[in-house]
């Protein structure tokens, strides 16, 4: 936030304008809430605890600049500034968005999935496992990406059986790809969830909290879990995160009361001697004085899991980059007379910012 206004001031005294391109709705919903609120710059770097002598309200500090809008990026992004509507009531400035374009949803996305799974896959084989034996679950199973993650586990595993949870969800049974789906991951069967060994979080937000890992740890029926973000947030499993470090900082670690040890081991590629990941393994101490034994996998330590590798290929992302251009030219020439507003390629606008027709 602190460069953004760093780089406003500097347009502002150089003559120039000023464009926020953005990848996940950082800096334009602030922007937007503090314009409608009448809050000034000091408010806003306040609020991320940065002090500011700065009392300018934003929107003159904008309007010194030649603020043009923001274009963004990422769905997550996008939703960001739905909610700005459903906040503040209005937008302060046009903010264009490729997040839902027809190639961004229908070509890229598809091209995402692939990345994905092929990452997995090669995590598993490194250690020893196979893809089309897992029991995986996809969180945000609903969404461009994790339907198309569906769609391809469907075609690989042996026998079938994917699970799925996505807030949209309508009903269990209900998408063509998924054999279960919720909108809750605790409304998925007792037997469903211990079942489970591989979870591909694909929703920018944390679902899984301690209660549901200390479930598994507790009634799993797989020996290791496999947790992989398909997000391009490092969000994924930052509630598990949380969760691990607690346990570790207790002086006699115990789950739902029981006595546990848990040790770390990197989980490397045997060829490359690459870390792919974190492997925690726990030793839960039974009632009748046995010992349970369980394992958990942090792909890329919890990071996006294609980027441990070549992530979505060139060849595509450079048009997903070009549209990206495309559009931010097309605010810079149409943003004006758009005005305040959310507009999405291929919705509200093309892929050169002109409005499209109402039909």
């Amino acid at each position: 936030m602190p460069a953004f206004f760093e780089l406003a001031d500097n347009a502002a005294q150089n003559g120039r304008r000023t464009l926020l391109i953005e990848d996940g709705g950082y800096v334009a919903p602030v922007l937007h809430g503090a314009c409608v609120a009448g809050q000034s710059v000091a408010d806003v770097l306040g609020a991320h605890r940065l002090s500011s002598s700065d009392t300018r309200p934003v929107e003159d500090a904008l309007r010194a600049s030649n603020f043009v809008g923001s274009v963004e990026h990422t769905r997550n992004g996008y939703q960001r500034l739905v909610e700005v509507e459903a906040e503040h009531g209005s937008y302060a400035f046009p903010s264009f968005s490729i997040a839902i374009s027809k190639h961004k949803i229908e070509t890229e996305s598809s091209e995402v999935a692939v990345s994905i799974l092929l990452a997995i896959e090669s995590i598993l084989i490194a250690d020893g496992k196979i893809l089309s034996r897992r029991r995986p679950l996809v969180l945000g199973s609903r969404g461009a990406i994790g339907s198309r993650v569906c769609r391809l586990l469907r075609g690989r595993l042996t026998p079938t059986r994917v699970l799925g949870v996505d807030l949209v969800a309508e009903a269990p049974d209900a998408h063509p790809d998924v054999d279960v789906e919720t909108t809750r991951y605790g409304d998925l069967s007792a037997e469903d969830r211990a079942a489970v060994d591989l979870v591909i979080g694909i929703t920018g937000d944390s679902v899984l909290g301690g209660s549901e890992i200390e479930e598994w740890l507790l009634e799993g029926t797989a020996p290791e879990l496999l947790l992989a973000s398909g997000s391009t947030k490092t969000v994924e499993f930052a509630c598990l995160a949380r969760w691990l470090d607690e346990l570790l900082g207790q002086e006699a670690p115990t789950i739902d009361g029981r006595p546990v040890q848990a040790r770390h081991e990197e989980l490397v590629d045997p060829q490359t001697e690459r870390v792919y990941g974190d492997r925690w393994c726990f030793e839960i101490q039974n009632a009748n004085g046995g010992v349970r034994q369980r394992s958990i996998v942090f792909a890329a330590r919890m990071t996006p899991v294609n980027f441990l590798f070549y992530g979505v290929p060139t060849e595509m992302i450079d048009e997903v980059l070009a549209e990206l251009l495309s559009t931010s030219l097309g605010l810079l020439q149409h943003g004006p007379s758009a005005g305040p507003g959310l507009y999405a390629v291929d919705r509200e606008i093309d892929a050169w910012g002109r409005a499209l027709r109402a039909t």
